[in-house]
């Protein structure tokens, strides 16, 4: 006896609730991925400011402070337009490699 679908048409079904399922999870996955940013971000700006605070301190005790050029390149103010411009840069550079992961050239 037969139901009144046919297998094709369950399986079609079947298909288009695994896309949709995965879609579902790629917008979460996304989302996800965009709070992790955020996150960093402000977690970034956060350490930026203390360094600042750190060195400001220093000074006011009359501490030596010898900051080498990694230190200054870790008390420069995070900018999350710059970091965002950098990461589609790289996203291009990856866009346009051919299969197999070597850049093109």
């Amino acid at each position: 006896m037969k139901g009144p679908y046919s297998s094709r048409t369950c399986q079609k079904a079947l298909q288009l609730s695994s896309v949709m399922s995965q879609n579902r999870a790629a917008g979460v996955s996304e989302k996800r991925s965009q709070m992790d940013l955020q996150l960093n971000l402000l977690s970034e700006q956060e350490n930026t400011k203390l360094l600042q605070m750190l060195e400001q301190i220093g000074h006011a005790v009359g501490a030596e402070i010898s900051a080498g050029p990694d230190v200054e390149v870790l008390a420069q103010a995070t900018q999350p337009e710059a970091l965002s411009e950098q990461i589609d840069r790289a996203a291009e550079v990856r866009d346009q490699r051919p299969p197999g992961g070597s850049p093109a050239g």
